[in-house]
């Protein structure tokens, strides 16, 4: 399983990140992707990284919803938070769109036990009176499993963002955020990390919240049982 559970799981030591290495397997990305993504990677514009958090849920469920962005978001949107529509194009790649903020096009392109790399994209305004600029990005996800100080099964993840954007545009957004561009892109990065680990944790914490969401979208052998089979 995607992330991995079982019941041999090790307890994640207090104070100690052990996540895997910060280094993108450039063997594993596709030639086609990854000249691209390295140059946004070496030379962004911006690169900032969010906290590592540790936090009660069971793996392979967290797994399943970084592969499928489209399905979390819509539950999102059930439990009425404010979320993009994002819609899967084909396997492993998905769009978000929105005429008055731009538009979005990111694939997954590598995914392995602990890690998950996309490539991302698009163009998108960076204030309400701002012209859209365009940009690529590479957003890094990093992720331990184990169990936590209550023996619990958990996580432990941080994520990676890389932007790189061009044009005049670019130059005017950067000059008319200043020094509030770096503040916002780890706002940005811990609502990434927020929009991932918060469904996991809410079906391990509170199953009762999310049960109606969940259930007919995530498979049920990725479930708690509170999950799959109802309250008394």
């Amino acid at each position: 399983m995607a992330g991995g559970d079982s019941d041999e799981i090790a307890p994640i030591p207090a104070g100690e990140d052990l996540l895997p290495p910060l280094r993108i397997p450039w063997d594993a990305i596709a030639p086609a992707l990854r000249e691209r993504m390295r140059v946004v990677v070496e030379k962004p514009t911006l690169a900032r990284a969010g906290v590592t958090e540790t936090f009660s849920c069971r793996p392979d469920l967290y797994a399943w919803l970084l592969d499928h962005p489209d399905k979390t978001s819509g539950m999102w949107r059930k439990l009425g938070a404010r979320c993009v529509v994002i819609e899967e194009v084909r396997p492993d790649s998905f769009s978000w769109s929105d005429p008055d903020h731009g538009f979005v096009n990111y694939k997954l392109v590598h995914r392995s036990d602990g890690m998950r790399i996309w490539f991302a994209e698009g163009k998108v305004k960076a204030a309400a009176l701002m012209p859209a600029t365009g940009f690529q990005a590479v957003l890094m996800a990093r992720y331990r499993t184990g169990r936590d100080g209550d023996g619990d099964p958990a996580v432990r993840h941080q994520y990676h963002l890389y932007l790189k954007t061009d044009g005049k545009a670019a130059a005017l957004a950067a000059k008319f955020l200043g020094a509030s561009a770096p503040k916002l892109m780890d706002q940005f990065v811990g609502q990434l990390q927020m929009f991932f680990q918060g469904l996991a944790w809410l079906a391990e914490d509170q199953p009762a919240r999310v049960r109606g969401v969940m259930r007919g979208v995530v498979p049920n052998e990725l479930a708690p049982v509170a999950l799959v089979f109802p309250d008394p």
